[in-house]
């Protein structure tokens, strides 16, 4: 008995032998991109848990300063204007001079602080 191999003629065999290649080619470029995506995430929790870490001893060295802080009843103190923590000569102008850069400094280092705190979150 004979073997049932036969052969089946392909209709412009460089055609459909370039379409594999292309296939391939585009296989592997895909591959190409997973694996970087995949190193790129290792790396994104490489770099997440080192600032975990770093932020965990900041938290660490806040809660250290605060215990050598002296306790203060925050009630029990006067209460204070912006105008009496100033030189009594000080004018209104001056008063609003000096006030607008510390104030502006609060404000840039406040927008700093939030963007870092919703950094943290997309991290996390």
């Amino acid at each position: 008995m004979k073997s049932d191999i036969f052969y089946v003629g392909i209709e412009n065999p460089v055609s459909v032998r370039r379409g594999i290649l292309e296939t391939s080619k585009m296989l592997i470029n895909f591959l190409q991109r997973y694996e970087k995506l995949k190193a790129l995430r290792s790396e994104k929790h490489a770099q997440a848990s080192k600032l975990r870490a770093i932020y965990d001893d900041v938290v660490g060295m806040m809660a250290d300063i605060k215990a050598e802080l002296p306790k203060v009843d925050v009630r029990s103190l006067p209460k204070w204007h912006e105008d009496r923590l100033l030189a009594p000569k000080a004018s209104a102008k001056a008063v609003a001079k000096e006030a607008r850069p510390v104030r502006h400094a609060v404000d840039r280092l406040e927008a700093e602080l939030t963007e870092i705190e919703q950094k943290l979150k997309t991290i996390g």
